[in-house]
């Protein structure tokens, strides 16, 4: 481990020294600065008799020195360090005896929704927790990594769609990333620490379609509340709560993205707050993030870091991959089966076993199980438990990114420049600065002419997360691990841009019309099931997506606020769009087309609905799967985007309802 350490120290040398020369020498001269400064202490006759102490010189000083180097150059090689701290922590937990093999419940996945569940439900029964990650290292709390961590094997499942027909076409075969964490914490381990509750009236729509008040959006706004602790841009709205588990705070904000909300007020638009008590209206906001001290605080750090070894009635389980649900010849769920270090073991509920691996995970276990479209198992040859219709309505929250727009020096975020020793020092201290910024830093939502058209005047069907996200000397392994852009629209289009302050905004659908399909590979648990959103198939959306990217340009180009920054995007057709007029509708639409990303709210795979006549459901309102006894789905799968975007602060909330269902079936 030594060896590797030191060849991690000689990796990261060569790598700043070659491509962040800047970095390198602006670290070498600090370093001459400290000399100097201990050199000349050392020479002082009065050091001994005010107690100077050479201890916290090293600290303040030296110590976010090097912590400067080591983030710059670590960056090439975040999958290398993840790995080996996976490495020593399996292990660990391969020393540990284990005795213990049956349980009162059964918690698979330790993400937003599982962790909540685990940490709830073991206050007063036996819990198993399974999670196929470890621990998330501390290099994850820093937020202005967030889209440096997307797209490595030890801490992300590494989703891919299949090739998409009618978008992606600017992503390599026309492939679409779709990052999910593989980590304690899960998603919020690795997310954007972005805190928004989303169209939280969609919960109306459940209470009432399914005939459970339990949903109705005046109590999930409770349980929302009860959740916070609030320090965020709306800190006197009634809307939210203090000293609760989830710790809330204002992000960050360049000098570019307060010109995007001056921007906004401009064109007669309401500063307002994107997670509302009612119905969400038009309007930009500031964004809110999930850290504590400028550090992310997932669902761990939330819900399991302080019970995980103090808590005897919870048990957790780190790289252990569920492979099936064991069903008994009633459809009962008595436990699962999983595999951990290369060996398959069993683990047995007494209770219930409930599913929180995520919206694609949970969907193929129970379809490896023999829960999901009866033609499709058999088809596999896999014996049918229950014919339901398992990843029949896969939903995805997703849009456009466009950009790259230029701006002065000095507005945006650039790495090379913005990740120093001032910064980090101040991010240490107090918890912001530019490094305390996922590089979402706001946002705006409003009503297409279309949906005003057909009479939802409330209706806020377009939803623009603003990137302060400059192109510096790392974007095209950034670009093309986060989101796959092709090399060819990176040189000579994105590329374009290198050097400049700049920024980028990912204009997306809030509730496509159009939703996909997720299918197994095979039999095989550990392929990676097939994932077709089938972006841009329905008209409407690709009528709305251009409606949003015309708005979004018109914004920068022609508003005061943007104007005083020189701001405008880069005046180069899209590569593979020359053959349209430039800037008109054919135009844009090729641009969506090409550039098309998620916004990470892949749901819907086995959503809520009143009983089995319902051709879409899966589980019952108490998240309970039909045809089964003692198995809950309990995660993104259960909502639809066209209701409820499965945001992690909604997942949480969701789980803390699912646990008082669970709570109150078990009463001791």
């Amino acid at each position: 481990m030594q060896q590797l350490f030191f060849k991690f120290i000689i990796q990261n040398l060569y790598y700043v020294y070659n491509h962040h020369p800047g970095v390198f020498f602006s670290v070498s001269l600090q370093l001459q600065r400290i000399r100097r400064i201990r050199e000349y202490l050392r020479n002082m006759e009065y050091i001994n008799n005010n107690n100077l102490n050479y201890g916290d010189i090293q600290q303040q000083l030296i110590v976010p020195t090097i912590a400067q180097f080591l983030i710059i150059g670590s960056l090439n090689f975040l999958g290398q360090i993840f790995s080996m701290w996976n490495d020593v922590e399996s292990a660990s937990d391969a020393r540990t005896k284990r005795e213990l093999d049956t349980f009162d419940f059964i918690v698979v996945g330790a993400g937003s929704a599982g962790a909540v569940v685990a940490n709830r439900l073991s206050k007063f029964h036996n819990v198993l927790l399974l999670e196929a990650g470890g621990s998330p290292h501390w290099l994850l709390q820093i937020p202005s990594l967030t889209f440096a961590v997307h797209g490595l094997s030890p801490i992300d499942w590494k989703w891919t769609t299949v090739p998409q027909k009618e978008a992606c076409f600017g992503l390599n075969n026309n492939v679409s990333l779709w990052p999910q964490g593989k980590v304690l914490g899960g998603t919020s381990s690795i997310n954007a620490v972005v805190a928004i509750r989303g169209s939280v009236q969609g919960f109306d729509v459940i209470a009432n379609t399914t005939g459970d008040p339990s949903w109705k959006l005046k109590n999930i706004l409770r349980i929302l509340k009860g959740m916070e602790d609030y320090h965020g841009y709306f800190d006197k709205d009634r809307s939210h709560g203090k000293g609760g588990d989830l710790s809330i705070e204002k992000a960050d904000l360049r000098i570019v993205t307060q010109k995007f909300l001056a921007a906004g007020k401009e064109l007669n638009f309401k500063i307002r707050d994107a997670s509302t008590y009612g119905p969400v209206t038009d309007g930009f906001a500031p964004m809110d993030y999930n850290v504590k001290n400028g550090r992310r605080w997932s669902s761990y750090d939330n819900y399991l870091k302080d019970i995980i070894h103090s808590r005897q009635s919870l048990r957790v389980e780190r790289f252990a991959t569920v492979t099936k649900v064991l069903l008994d010849d009633k459809n009962r769920a008595y436990g699962v089966e999983y595999v951990q270090r290369g060996k398959t073991k069993r683990a047995i509920a007494e209770k219930e076993v409930i599913l929180s691996a995520s919206s694609i995970k949970s969907a193929q276990i129970i379809m490896l199980s023999g829960i999901g479209p009866k033609d499709h198992l058999e088809e596999l040859g896999i014996p049918v438990k229950v014919d339901l219709p398992v990843g029949k309505n896969l939903q995805d929250k997703y849009g456009a990114l466009v950009g790259p727009f230029i701006v002065n020096p000095g507005t945006s975020f650039v790495l090379d420049r913005d990740i120093n020793f001032r910064t980090l020092r101040e991010w240490q201290l107090y918890g912001t600065g530019p490094i305390q910024s996922s590089r979402i830093e706001a946002c705006n939502t409003f009503s297409s002419s279309y949906a005003k058209r057909d009479g939802y005047a409330y209706f806020q069907d377009i939803h623009t997360y603003f990137l302060a996200w400059s192109i510096d000397s790392r974007f095209k392994q950034a670009l093309s691990q986060a989101f796959n852009v092709n090399e060819k629209i990176l040189k000579n289009y994105i590329g374009k841009a290198k050097g400049f302050d700049s920024f980028f905004q990912m204009t997306t659908l809030n509730y496509p019309f159009g939703s996909g399909e997720m299918r197994l590979k095979d039999r095989n648990p550990h392929s990676q099931p097939l994932l077709d959103p089938k972006y841009l198939q329905h008209p409407r959306d690709v009528e709305v997506l251009v409606e949003a990217i015309k708005f979004s340009v018109n914004l920068v180009e022609n508003t005061t606020s943007f104007q005083e920054i020189n701001a405008k995007l880069i005046p180069i057709p899209l590569p593979g769009c020359e053959v349209h007029v430039y800037r008109s509708d054919s135009y844009w639409e090729c641009f969506g087309r090409h550039l098309t990303i998620t916004a990470y709210k892949y749901c819907a795979t086995t959503p809520i609905g009143k009983d089995r006549s319902d051709p879409r459901a899966v589980v019952d309102s108490k998240l309970r799967v039909f045809g089964t006894k003692g198995l809950r789905i309990v995660d993104a799968s259960v909502l639809e985007n066209k209701l409820i975007p499965a945001y992690h602060v909604t997942m949480e909330a969701v789980a803390e309802l699912a646990s008082a269902f669970i709570l109150n079936d078990w009463k001791i």
